[in-house]
């Protein structure tokens, strides 16, 4: 009778100091489709299709409306026969995008990703470098997106390999659903000093965080702004441009981003404003590609 107690005594003490020490092994979930446990350290949704799974994982189920957020997209080769992915490249951009796009959407799952009244120079790309994915390996990308909407899918950009080449095809992956809450994004002031223009950007009354931006521009001026196609993090409070259409979003990370327009007409830009830009990755479906030398995984 005593051994029985003491046997269950060190049972009890062995699942608290677990639980105390490792907190990930109790309070981390994982949730398929649209679901999430409450309590939970992260929320993540996940689909399995053809062999694959496409993991989506974020910090939290609510954020602030139009929140710049991480997240992680983990891509595992459950069966899937010649599967090959894009080599991971960083920084992300132009020619460079990550092998998994997000976009919002609304409850029909249509896009809602607003229009871009400043487009994004888009050149000409060349083979981005395809890698064998073999069964039971995965591809781990980190990321920067932002919630437009309560909504978020995401498709994976990959690859058959057939012969001497690659068929490309997307995966779609799960929806991850959000709670959304009303919250201060940071301001931008502009200043005029003639030809040039000086973005401000100061975050809310008592907010703090590393500021992030995508800036571009549609002109070839001596002096533009720093361009960043993918969101990168912005070491100065201050942007100055000579250029007469510049777009620009700015945000911390869990806040609301803040978008201008330079050099669009005010309604659009009033417009432009309340639904801030997005930039997707295009992708081509079904192109048969020849890479002139195709490496495993992880090389």
């Amino acid at each position: 009778m005593v051994f029985n107690r003491f046997a269950v005594y060190l049972v009890a003490m062995a699942a608290v100091l677990l639980s105390t020490a490792l907190p990930g092994l109790t309070s981390a979930t994982r949730a398929y489709g649209a679901q999430s446990v409450p309590g939970a350290s992260f929320y993540s949704v996940s689909r399995i299709a053809d062999g694959i799974e496409l993991t989506l994982q974020f910090g939290r189920p609510d954020y602030p409306r139009h929140a710049l957020i991480a997240a992680t997209a983990t891509l595992r080769n459950l069966s899937h026969p010649n599967l090959a992915v894009e080599r991971s490249r960083r920084p992300f951009g132009l020619c460079s995008w990550p092998a998994v796009s997000f976009v919002s959407a609304n409850a029909a799952v249509q896009n809602v990703e607003p229009a871009q009244p400043i487009p994004v120079p888009v050149p000409p790309c060349p083979f981005p470098g395809v890698v064998d994915l073999p069964i039971g390996q995965t591809f781990v990308e980190h990321q920067i997106v932002v919630l437009w909407s309560s909504r978020l899918m995401a498709t994976a950009q990959v690859f058959n390999h057939v012969d001497n080449g690659y068929d490309g095809f997307s995966f779609q992956g799960p929806t991850a659903r959000f709670r959304l809450h009303s919250a201060p994004a940071p301001t931008v002031t502009i200043q005029q000093a003639g030809a040039y223009s000086a973005a401000l950007v100061s975050l809310p009354p008592g907010a703090q965080g590393r500021l992030y931006y995508r800036s571009w521009d549609t002109c070839g001026a001596v002096l533009r702004p720093a361009v960043a196609y993918y969101w990168t993090q912005l070491y100065t409070h201050r942007l100055v441009s000579s250029c007469d259409k510049w777009h620009l979003d700015v945000a911390a990370l869990n806040m609301p981003v803040a978008t201008l327009n330079l050099g669009v007409s005010s309604n659009r830009l009033s417009e432009v404003a309340q639904r801030p830009l997005s930039l997707s990755r295009p992708h081509s479906e079904h192109n048969h590609l020849h890479p002139a030398h195709p490496s495993p995984a992880g090389q």
